[in-house]
Parts: structure tokens; C-alpha cells; sequence
């Protein structure tokens, strides 16, 4: 049996060619009885194993499901670097820092601008207070009086010169005796305007030749042409969007929106004051800029519910500023001194 199977293996090999090679050789070996069982348990155990081999890599390189769903999340990261989510997590952390430094930043850029609004308004009413004792009617204007029929009294015109440069204020009938301030409450702005007098007292058209020792004895009256118009009048306005919100005194919360101050009316002033002030009980519309209705008010007549003047020795008034979006309020308070005004400012309103 042995010998004729070894030449039944022999007449295969040497008949390989004529069968086509390698795969016909495999074809024929599986027509060996056994051959093919044989075969197919190979394949089968070689199948398992593999699969043994490839799980047992997995689990090994991987550590499983944790380990695929680690390995994904870190295929975001660069070698040396962060993920995305945790990069997401920087850039939102930097977003709140950077929105909470502008809000900071823009908060302290409007308090100081506000600060600065009202430094700059108590230096102009310090400044109008000083003004009113040294100044004199503009130069390129003549004062003559006019008679006023309604009010039975002269009162001091200006007319512009034709020459600009000259000035024939000099020993004309009229003084300057000082300065009004309007105030408007919710206005960015306030309205400064020249008063002024005539030299000496009249009765009517009569003129008594003597001096007038107050601002109604000099028939008070804004800056106006012969037509009654306003000239020379200032506005002011408030620095970085600031505006009004009321006026009064600390003896009286009613609103007292004008305020004069008016040269001391002495033939001789070697001592006190070179100013007075005084307060009008008056609450002014953005219409009563300029209005007959100022006008009246500043010469003393029907103005509001107080008294005709009420002077501010003894009392300090108050000026309410508030910033532009209303955050911060302060409060100019102007009082009257032996040498003149003090202007303090404090922090709120009173």
C-alpha cells in the first residue's frame, strides 16, 4: 500500500505542469481522500485564532470601548497641545474677562468725564462771579436810554458802531451791573446774559441826579438793542453730555432757576463785597430763553410765586448736574463771602 501510494504522488508530480501550476496541484490534493477535512479544520482554527489575536490586541492597545472613545477625543489634540472643547472653554473664560474690563473701563472713562463737566461749569461761575466787579459795556456799542411807556422808566439800549474798534462807552448814561444766569432743568446748557442800568435814579422821565445804591434803583435790564432784542448773550454749554436737574437754596426747595450777581452800587467801594447776588423764585421752559417773560423776571417784576429778589448772603445755591446717562449726580453750591463767592462742589444731590 505504501509503495504504490508514494508512486501515485510521484505520477502528480511529475504531471504538474500539464495541470496547470500550483492551483491545479491544490485542487488535486484536495480530491486526497481526508484532504479536504483536513483542510477546513486548518482554515477554521487559523479563523479563530486570528480573531483571539486581534481582540486580544485591542483590548491590549486600547482598553476596550473607554479606550476607542479616549482615543477619539484625543485624535482633536495636537501632540503638545489642548483639545477643542478645552481651547472653546479658554476663549469663553477670555470673552467674559475682556467684556467685564470694557464695561469697567467705560464706566470709569464716563464717571471722569462727568467729573470734568463739572469742574469745568464751577470755574465759569467762578469766573462770572469775578467778572461782574472789573467789567464794563463792550466796546463797539454806544448805551443811550429809552423810554419805556408800559413801565412809565428809561432803560438802557445798546447800539452797534459802525467802526468796531472804537469804543464810546466812556461817560454814556448807562452801567454794567453785572450778570443773569438761566438755568433750564433737563438742558445741557445754561444761559449767561449782561445787565445794565442806568447812572444815576429816575422818576419816570425825570431824572433825579442821584446814584443808584441797588439794581431796581438802576432799572435792572438784560442787554437788548433799541428794537428789544437780545444781544451779548452766552450761552454755555455742559461739558460730555451733562445736563440740569434743578436749582434752589438751602433755605427754600422751590425752584429758583435765575441767578444775578450784580456789582456792589457804591460812589466809593473801599470795602466788603464787590458782588451781590441775588435769587429769583422761577421755573424756565426751554421757550423762555430770550423771552419777555426772562426779561421781566430779571427787572424785577411778576416772575413766580417768591419774592421780586431774594439775596443770597446767608444762603447758598444750589446748582443739580447730572451725567449724560444719569449714573452720577453733583451738586455746585455757590455762596456768598467777604471777599465775593466761594464755589464748592459735593458728590449727590441735596
Amino acid at each position: 500500500m505504501g509503495s504504490s501510494w508514494r508512486g501515485y504522488i510521484e505520477t502528480l508530480i511529475s504531471t504538474r505542469a500539464s495541470w496547470g501550476g500550483h492551483a491545479c496541484w491544490r485542487m488535486h490534493l484536495d480530491e486526497v481522500p481526508g484532504n479536504q477535512e483536513k483542510r477546513a479544520r486548518r482554515i477554521t482554527n487559523t479563523s479563530s485564532e486570528s480573531r483571539t489575536q486581534l481582540t486580544q490586541q485591542f483590548a491590549k492597545s486600547s482598553g476596550g470601548a473607554s479606550g476607542f472613545a479616549r482615543r477619539q477625543v484625543g485624535a482633536a489634540r495636537a501632540p503638545g497641545g489642548y483639545t477643542i472643547i478645552e481651547v472653546m472653554i479658554v476663549l469663553a473664560i477670555s470673552g467674559l474677562i475682556l467684556a467685564s474690563s470694557i464695561s469697567i473701563f467705560s464706566g470709569q472713562r464716563a464717571e471722569t468725564e462727568f467729573s470734568q463737566a463739572v469742574l469745568d461749569l464751577q470755574s465759569k461761575f467762578q469766573s462770572y462771579s469775578t467778572q461782574v466787579s472789573s467789567a464794563n459795556i463792550p466796546s463797539g456799542y454806544t448805551c443811550a436810554l429809552q423810554y419805556n411807556s408800559t413801565l412809565n422808566k428809561e432803560y438802557p439800549a445798546l447800539t452797534p458802531l459802525a467802526n468796531q474798534t472804537t469804543d464810546s462807552t466812556s461817560n454814556q448814561d448807562c452801567l454794567y451791573l453785572g450778570k443773569a444766569i438761566q438755568i433750564v432743568p433737563g438742558n445741557t446748557s445754561i444761559y449767561v446774559y449782561p445787565v445794565l442800568g442806568t447812572r444815576t435814579v429816575w422818576n419816570g422821565t425825570i431824572d433825579t441826579r442821584s446814584f443808584p445804591s441797588t439794581p431796581l434803583q438802576a432799572n435792572n435790564e438784560p442787554a437788548l438793542d433799541t428794537n428789544g432784542n437780545y444781544v451779548l448773550n452766552e450761552p454755555y454749554q455742559l461739558l460730555n453730555g451733562a445736563k440740569v436737574v434743578s436749582a434752589n437754596t438751602n433755605n427754600n426747595s422751590t425752584e429758583q432757576d435765575l441767578l444775578t450777581f450784580y456789582t456792589n452800587l457804591q460812589d466809593s467801594n473801599t470795602s466788603g463785597n464787590e458782588a451781590t447776588a441775588y435769587t429769583r423764585v422761577a421755573t424756565f421752559a426751554t421757550t423762555d430763553v430770550k423771552s419777555t417773560f426772562l426779561k421781566t423776571c430779571i427787572e424785577g417784576g411778576a416772575c413766580g410765586a417768591g419774592p421780586a429778589a431774594t439775596s443770597l448772603a446767608g444762603n447758598t445755591w444750589q446748582l443739580c448736574v447730572t451725567s449724560s446717562d444719569g449714573r452720577w449726580r453733583s451738586q455746585l453750591n455757590i455762596q456768598s463771602s467777604t471777599n465775593g463767592f466761594v464755589t464748592k462742589t459735593t458728590d449727590g444731590c441735596s
